[in-house]
């Protein structure tokens, strides 16, 4: 079919109500034809209905005084209530500005039909009219994604860009239906490939280096652009524990993208950590908001299975390598760092992630207090994963390593750097002391504690305990208390 639906109307009405219905609908992602069905006196209705049938899955017919006076033969209106195909209502009635008894008074059958009312309001109007149109599908008619299919280029409208509003929008319907499995895992696919279209037209993953500044923040700029689509989808579906095909495929496609050698300067090579570092972090970020961590040690499984796969590091080595910002930071020194990534803190990797994300977990966090912490918790949280890595390659290979984890934000905010009294941290806050907290978290949970039963640290009460414990031991040597 060419349309999802078509809308039959009397021309009194097209600019009071139905432009305004078509445009809603298409919003909504529908296909929707309607200019050519503006009805006027001497038009066959029975001849525009079979027309717009033959190129589109539904009719809308809009019902109003003005549709009414047209004077149609009384079996046409009636045979709009018949209309089936395989067996499938095919005609969705709209009342408009028209009672209950006129429309009985033209065709008690059409009366008797339930309608949508345009005096409930045009989002209740296309709210019902898209779910009278999903669930009157039998399976096997069901469009794998409603959502997706590509306007007609001969139609005189334009459908809105795909942004993290609207994505998050088409998505949160097609989670809330089991049987829009498929459809869902269609559309996070054509997201990640979005991505990598939007990344390769940008020319971003090559070239040659070294870049400048200038070159460098428009890489970076170009990756946050490209990867917000993205990081929205998998804060959504961690958040609400949706466990859809699509999120692993689309994440092994960005761990791909970051672990593929290619040209260029090291620390812009590594911008191509981007993409899988920002999902990685929204899955884990909300996880934790919902106790909800299936995705994120799904994707930490991930991370550890192909970065060995791909790379050959060992464990330990796994979580340095999450940060696209390491290289810059050793080839420029901090105040470099601050100035180039435009963040005026000592960890001013995690806080140009944290400006990054933040617009994009806006709905799940009550304010920017509870966001701050539950990334500072997250961050406590990598470095925990970080020591067992460490602990089990010593135990492994029988190898020494320096006592060291990777010092997130939780480190630096409201307190001092090392013990050398420079105060470091976001002046609109104090510490979070997330430490002792998800400390506290692990004992009162004990195996019920959210990360264990996703799998981190392999479900084992002990490792996380001991994870603890080489965590506590590098805050000693480095005299930060919490």
């Amino acid at each position: 079919m060419n349309w999802d639906a078509f809308i039959s109307h009397a021309s009194e009405d097209k600019e009071d109500f139905v432009r305004a219905l078509a445009a809603k609908l298409r919003e909504e992602g529908l296909r929707i034809w309607y200019d050519e069905f503006t009805l006027t006196v001497g038009d066959s209705l029975r001849r525009s209905i079979d027309r717009g049938l033959a190129n589109s899955r539904f009719g809308i017919v809009v019902i109003s005084r003005s549709f009414l006076q047209k004077e149609w033969p009384q079996k046409e209106l009636d045979g709009l209530v018949a209309r089936e195909i395989g067996g499938v209502k095919v005609i969705l009635p709209v009342w408009h500005n028209i009672s209950a008894a006129e429309v009985l008074s033209y065709s008690p059958l059409l009366a008797d039909r339930l309608a949508a009312s345009s005096n409930e309001g045009l989002e209740q109007v296309a709210k019902k009219l898209f779910e009278a149109m999903r669930l009157a599908m039998p399976e096997d008619r069901v469009d794998p994604n409603p959502f997706l299919a590509t306007e007609d280029p001969a139609d005189d409208q334009v459908r809105a860009p795909l942004t993290p509003e609207t994505a998050l929008h088409k998505a949160k319907r097609f989670i809330a239906d089991p049987r829009f499995e498929i459809a869902l895992h269609d559309f996070i696919g054509e997201c990640s490939q979005r991505s990598f279209v939007q990344l390769e037209e940008n020319k971003v993953l090559n070239g040659e280096g070294p870049f400048s500044k200038d070159e460098f923040q428009r890489r970076l700029g170009v990756f946050e652009e490209g990867s917000s689509i993205s990081t929205a989808l998998f804060a959504l579906a961690s958040y609400w524990d949706c466990r859809n095909r699509g999120f692993d495929i689309a994440f092994g496609r960005y761990l791909s993208l970051a672990l593929t050698p290619g040209a260029g300067h090291v620390y812009c090579h590594q911008l191509k950590w981007y993409p899988a570092l920002a999902t990685f972090y929204a899955a884990g970020i909300t996880g934790l908001l919902s106790n909800h961590l299936t995705l994120f040690g799904k994707m930490l499984d991930a991370l550890t299975t192909e970065t060995l796969r791909l790379s050959g590091s060992p464990p330990a080595d796994l979580l340095w390598g999450y940060s696209p910002f390491n290289s810059l930071t050793s080839s420029l020194g901090t105040q470099g760092v601050f100035d180039w990534l435009g963040v005026n803190s000592h960890s001013a990797g995690s806080e140009r992630l944290l400006s990054f994300i933040s617009p994009l977990l806006r709905e799940y966090v009550p304010n920017e207090v509870v966001l701050l912490n539950t990334f500072d918790k997250f961050e406590y949280l990598i470095s925990l994963i970080h020591a067992d890595f460490r602990i089990r390659y010593e135990n492994d290979t029988g190898r020494r390593l320096i006592l060291w984890i990777p010092p997130g934000s939780y480190i630096y905010r409201g307190r001092s750097h090392y013990g050398q009294g420079l105060y470091l941290g976001d002046s609109r806050f104090g510490a979070s002391n997330v430490v002792t907290l998800l400390n506290r978290e692990l004992e009162e949970k004990g195996s019920e504690w959210g990360p264990l039963k996703a799998g981190v640290f392999g479900g084992s009460i002990e490792r996380a305990r001991a994870a603890v414990e080489f965590a506590k031991s590098f805050f000693v040597e480095h005299k930060i208390s919490f």
